[in-house]
């Protein structure tokens, strides 16, 4: 069984077949228009919807469930509580292996309303198969304990609290049920379900209740968005509660495109106040110091513009910045002024960037994936490809620190083959399916065909020309 969450899926778009772990760094490359877009949009949602409450709620509390039935009087036996102090029941593997039998069955089940959901198409788009998988974490334990709490009568009341936690520190929301009558309202199963799911989205990072951004996406598109996404919302709006009907525009964004667009209008300056780790920080201050060469921050209005503001210059508007500066400050944004999730989806980084910076921001992409997170990105980019596989041939050398830091890196920048994963994305011209392929790493790294064809290709006309030019000037000679 693999450490990371693992997703399988057959027949979805143009991809016919795709196994992939979700290590704390993953790579997509390949050919253009091949579905990576459409595979992270898909694993977006996977790692974002909460499947138990919004589909099969109802079958979820069914006892007759057979996966579920053991399950189900286990814990409602078990629920007996009568001690004021908490009581933890470390989770069993039938019981983890049974909440994932019960994801996959509801994926399964509601397939097409899912990847309907994901893409907010209303094309027929279908996939033949998908199940989910996550590996078993002996530290997680359901944890109930009484407490007392006030009503709306400002009277206290009997309660008994449920939730995960790992090792004693709670990782998960809530549930609180009254008690009447030393009787205990009936604990509905799909809550048990999807707090302990959840706990391994939220499983490297601290639970934060105010802040639901477990799941952290950035489009291809992010500059439109991010230059538009005022006009976005206030015609939104204008459709939504237009008295004279709906209006002639129609929006088409994917969920994920939606989620990007509420976390940029929802940064708040509150926010940066927040205590963030060193790691964190650090990478703010590498993007502001060593990649934009400036700041930014955030307009005093109550949906918030973003502002730049270069080292020695004067405070402008994004669309007013370059492109460099206006792709990379929506990552920059939710670092300083909210928080990127556990589970973080970037797509071409590399997008605008100068080769140098391209560099540089496969040392951000590192260095976020060694912040107990896990990145996904794709990219056509050798550079950044090139650059983590020296990273990771220094975590394999005795001396690797010390060549770290001879070239201006630290700890933080350096990766273990272990921590990484890369899949290519081919198209078969034939029949303009996909095959998704996972890339094995050697002693020489992690080798991208598609790139290594392309650039072998482009070695030889530059020496058949170049041969062809010298020939021609020897004769003229």
């Amino acid at each position: 069984m693999s450490k990371y969450i693992t997703i399988h899926i057959e027949d979805f778009v143009q991809i016919r077949k795709a196994d992939i772990e979700l290590a704390p760094l993953t790579l997509f490359v390949g050919d253009n228009n091949s579905g990576k877009s459409y595979l992270a949009s898909l694993i977006w949602g996977i790692l974002n919807y909460n499947f138990f409450q919004f589909f099969d709620k109802n079958i979820i509390n069914d006892k007759n469930i057979s996966p579920f039935q053991k399950l189900y009087c286990w814990f409602h036996k078990s629920f007996k509580h009568n001690s004021d102090s908490p009581i933890h029941w470390k989770i069993t593997k039938e019981f983890h292996q049974s909440i994932i039998t019960l994801i996959n069955k509801i994926l399964d089940n509601r397939k097409k309303e899912f990847i309907r959901d994901i893409l907010c198409s209303d094309s027929d788009i279908d996939i033949g198969h998908i199940t989910f998988d996550f590996p078993f974490d002996d530290e997680l334990s359901f944890t109930i304990e009484r407490d007392h709490l006030r009503n709306s009568n400002n009277r206290y009341e009997q309660h008994i609290l449920f939730y995960i936690t790992r090792n004693g520190k709670c990782i998960s929301r809530t549930l609180v049920l009254g008690i009447n009558n030393d009787t205990v309202e009936e604990i509905p199963l799909w809550f048990l379900c999807e707090a302990y799911s959840s706990a391994y989205i939220k499983n490297r990072v601290s639970f934060i209740n105010d802040i639901n951004d477990d799941v952290s996406f950035f489009p291809a598109s992010r500059t439109g968005f991010l230059l538009t996404y005022r006009s976005l919302i206030d015609e939104s709006l204008e459709q939504r509660f237009n008295l004279r009907g709906q209006g002639d525009k129609n929006y088409h964004l994917t969920s994920p495109q939606v989620s990007f667009i509420r976390s940029i209008a929802n940064l708040k300056e509150h926010f940066r106040k927040i205590k963030k780790s060193d790691d964190i920080n650090s990478i703010i201050d590498f993007i502001e110091n060593k990649m934009i060469h400036g700041k930014i921050s955030l307009s005093d209005t109550p949906l918030p513009d973003i502002l730049y503001c270069p080292k020695n210059g004067v405070t402008i508007p994004m669309y007013l910045s370059s492109g460099v500066v206006t792709e990379i400050s929506p990552l920059l944004a939710c670092l300083k002024y909210r928080r990127i999730g556990n589970y973080c989806i970037i797509e071409e980084p590399e997008m605008s960037l100068h080769p140098e910076l391209q560099w540089k921001m496969a040392q951000v992409l590192i260095r976020l994936a060694n912040t107990s997170r896990f990145i996904l990105t794709s990219t056509h980019s050798d550079i950044i490809i090139q650059h983590v596989n020296n990273m990771i041939k220094l975590s394999s050398q005795k001396n690797g620190e010390e060549l770290a830091e001879d070239h201006g890196y630290d700890k933080s920048d350096i990766i273990s083959p272990d921590c990484v994963r890369m899949y290519q994305f081919d198209v078969n011209l034939k029949d303009h399916s996909t095959n998704v392929t996972a890339l094995k790493y050697n002693r020489n790294g992690f080798i991208v065909p598609t790139f290594g064809k392309t650039l072998r290709q482009l070695r030889n006309e530059v020496y058949d020309f170049q041969h062809e030019i010298d020939d021609t000037e020897t004769k003229e000679e």
